[in-house]
């Protein structure tokens, strides 16, 4: 204001705000009620794209508290972020039967030194890996390490446990210590996360001499906090056993944190999770970018999609229908469907159905797609409850991941993410640990009030606009 020597009656007079109020929200005794009063105020003041964001960071910040807002950045880029590809080829190491140092030092050596021990693991009949540590918290490996194994070695088998910290100002950081585990549990089948509640910095800070440990049947490596020494025992030793025997204590002591599936039934059972008699359904909250209309197939859109020429087709047409119809059951006025207008559009554009794995489908005619557009918005037509139905997202302002669909319900532990693989159809990972899951259901709740998502009544009035372009 002052950069525009524009005074506080001036401001008012323009904004249409009152002066009284106008003038407690400058003087910082009173807050705007809504994101969309931030935004005529920047418009008003002139303020570049830069000072814009930072006034929205300050105004979240002021309404929600630093750690609310914190967390909810986190999951934010944890979406962002979510890919089943690996960044980059890995692979272990030709295992050798050349005796293993008893102790290294250097991150390099330290690294080589686990990834042999993963490499002869991985030879042996029914190998499986037994890790804990932090990765993700301040050094690279050994994410690094656990992508290699992952990748050069698919099928070991491999149980890691971390810790989480379940003090509430912790949770922003409890989020982005799981963000890059999601790479790993999207591209195995075989990688077990687990968890226990205790305090981080406290087990894995520089006092503690060695907190890491990776146990293979034949192996067990100490590691240090700063990943950079490490000291390794033979398994025919007391040292060997005593760790093997700490480690299956505190696996006692542990609960998975999450359970990844290929398959539909997984989501089937979590989305007929059952509500207590007289108590009102959770606000279901569907997240995806290309328009997550699985549960709206009919059985003529079913024979229309599947390609003719494969085996056991009706007996795979069964299956969709049956999950289909489970999914039809979420009540329309407790459920919200968050989607962008360009997956709209891409679905109109494709014909294709991402849910689906690319080699069992072929392109639905036109007339179907809209067939099916029309109906999702007819079923969405008679809810009368704001927060639910269709709301579009802003996807310049909103980013998410092209290949993401989530599923999370407010007040029950349990999220669901799933990614859309070209050769695999969806992948789901549902989230076990309560923090986390609770911090992605309060998140898409916060979005309803975000500026970068289009309310029921305007998401409604852009789809049939985009409707209409394609009949």
């Amino acid at each position: 204001m002052d950069r525009r020597k524009m005074n506080t009656s001036e401001l008012s007079r323009l904004s249409g705000i009152e002066y009284s109020f106008l003038h407690r929200i400058t003087s910082g005794k009173r807050l705007p009620a809504k994101s969309q009063t931030v935004d005529l105020l920047a418009q008003l003041l002139s303020l570049s794209t830069e000072e814009r964001d930072d006034l929205h960071i300050q105004f979240e910040i002021a309404r929600v508290g630093e750690s609310v807002f914190r967390r909810r950045k986190a999951v934010q880029q944890m979406l962002h972020d979510l890919s089943c590809a690996q960044e980059r080829a890995c692979s272990l190491p030709p295992p050798t039967e050349a005796p293993l140092p008893a102790a290294c030092s250097g991150r390099l050596q330290v690294e080589a030194l686990a990834c042999q021990i993963a490499a002869r693991e991985a030879a042996c009949p029914n190998g499986r890996l037994r890790l804990i540590a932090q990765p993700g918290r301040k050094e690279d490996f050994p994410l690094q390490t656990l992508q290699s194994i992952v990748s050069g070695a698919p099928a070991l088998e491999i149980d890691h446990i971390l810790c989480f910290d379940n003090r509430a100002e912790m949770e922003a950081q409890n989020v982005a210590l799981f963000t890059p585990l999601l790479s790993l549990l999207f591209s195995s089948v075989h990688y077990h996360p687990f968890y226990f509640y205790s305090d981080q910095d406290t087990l894995f800070g520089a006092l503690s001499l060695f907190p890491n440990l990776l146990l293979s049947s034949r192996h067990a490596l100490l590691i240090s906090p700063d990943y950079a020494s490490a000291l390794c025992f033979e398994g025919d030793t007391p040292c060997f056993q005593l760790l093997n025997n700490r480690f299956q204590h505190c696996f006692g002591n542990c609960y998975p944190l999450s359970h990844i599936s290929r398959e539909f039934p997984s989501l089937q059972t979590y989305l007929s999770f059952p509500t207590s008699a007289g108590e009102d359904p959770d606000l279901t909250f569907f997240l995806s970018h290309s328009f997550f209309l699985l549960p709206f197939l009919t059985e003529e859109l079913c024979h229309s999609i599947l390609r003719p020429d494969l085996p056991d087709r009706e007996a795979l047409i069964r299956t969709i229908l049956d999950y289909t119809s489970n999914c039809r059951s979420l009540r329309q006025d407790s459920t919200c469907f968050l989607a962008a207008p360009e997956g709209l559009r891409d679905f109109l554009d494709t014909g294709l159905i991402p849910e689906l794995p690319s080699h069992l489908t072929r392109p639905l005619p036109m007339a179907q797609r809209v067939l099916l557009v029309r109906r999702f918005l007819e079923s969405l037509s008679a809810v009368h409850n704001p927060d639910c139905g269709l709301h579009f997202y802003d996807a310049d302002h909103l980013a998410f991941s092209p290949v993401l669909h989530c599923i999370c319900r407010q007040n029950l532990s349990q999220a669901v993410l799933m990614l859309s693989h070209p050769q695999s159809g969806l992948i789901t990972a549902t989230i076990l640990e309560p923090m986390i899951s609770s911090a992605v259901a309060d998140y898409f709740h916060a979005l309803l009030d975000s500026s970068s998502v289009y309310s029921f009544k305007d998401s409604l009035e852009k789809s049939k606009k985009i409707i209409s372009e394609y009949q």
